[in-house]
């Protein structure tokens, strides 16, 4: 204690951050299950299994002292690493992904914050196979969950061997509901325009004389409305207030794609200056304001990127 003292300030600040740092690692492994030298049981794809889909589903036993695990999958092996397919955390027992056709080798470990269990790798390999029964087909464009405004949309897709034609078609709300566009094409691409706002899941099948593939799906939101403008709440025209931490209300629109807010507040009415802004998704938000006069306003912006008009100002006096 007493050499601590004598120690000068930026000395102490570094002595302490790296007890700091210390007493945490301490903490992991004390707290964390030792899973060194451990590996996890594999379920499928077994070693050397041939997939008749190219939608491999990837399952292991849990292994208790994991809080994630380490998968990576590689073409054509580890020994000779052509392409690295995947490379990622899974929280959980399974994990799905598209390949290609061709050899794979695919490798798994325990992992938590204090310990790093063994790899167990296992070979696969999909097949390239004139029957599509088990084949999926990948889809590259719009994103799952897109939300756009633009009504002429391009939607594109990966080839499939041995596929004669893909159809494409375009869902209102959902997969089985109303056919908003059906067609047949020999090209991986596809165009439509929309014509009214709405959810919509679109899929796309492999086809050739003999059999065809399932559809995959994904759905896209369209949203060509702007939201109406925000109405201002809290704190009322010209209000006077005696304390600096502020509340900022106000009510948007509902309907259509999520709403996001942007506040912003300037000791200007041209909001030249702005002292304080945000985007928010609630439509109330605390900030610490020191005295003077200051003037607020706030626009909404969906997920689609279509924006309002920004409300009026109004001005607040903080004494």
């Amino acid at each position: 204690m007493y050499i601590f003292k004598k120690l000068k300030p930026r000395y102490k600040i570094l002595l302490l951050t790296s007890m700091m740092a210390l007493f945490a690692v301490s903490c992991n492994e004390v707290f964390e299950q030792d899973i060194a030298g451990k590996s996890v049981s594999i379920i499928s794809p077994a070693d050397g299994y041939s997939s008749p889909s190219n939608q491999v589903v990837f399952w292991w036993n849990k292994l208790d002292g994991a809080d994630w695990y380490n998968l990576q999958i590689v073409k054509p092996s580890f020994s000779n690493v052509q392409t690295l397919v995947v490379d990622t955390n899974v929280v959980g027992e399974s994990f799905s992904w598209l390949l290609s056709f061709g050899e794979y080798e695919w490798r798994i470990r325990p992992e938590n914050s204090a310990y790093i269990g063994n790899y167990v790798v296992r070979s696969f390999s999909v097949e390239s196979d004139s029957d599509l029964t088990y084949q999926v087909v990948p889809l590259t464009s719009p994103l799952q969950y897109d939300t756009t405004n633009n009504l002429n949309q391009s939607f594109s897709w990966q080839s499939i061997p041995y596929t004669e034609s893909y159809t494409f078609t375009i869902w209102q709300n959902a997969y089985g509901g109303t056919t908003e566009h059906s067609s047949s094409v020999t090209t991986n691409n596809a165009n439509y325009t929309f014509v009214t706002d709405g959810a919509y899941e679109w899929g796309v099948k492999a086809v050739n004389a003999l059999t065809s593939s399932i559809y995959y799906t994904r759905k896209i939101y369209i949203d060509t409305q702007s939201p109406a403008t925000p109405v201002l709440l809290l704190p009322a025209e010209d209000d006077t207030l005696t304390t600096t931490s502020i509340t900022f209300s106000w009510t948007h629109s509902s309907g259509g794609s999520s709403i996001t807010d942007s506040l912003l507040v300037s000791d200007d009415n041209g909001f030249a200056n702005i002292v304080f802004s945000t985007a928010t998704k609630a439509s109330e938000v605390t900030t610490i304001l020191s005295t003077g006069i200051y003037y607020w306003k706030v626009k909404s912006v969906d997920a689609a990127g279509n924006e309002s008009s920004y409300s009026s100002y109004r001005t607040v006096t903080i004494e």
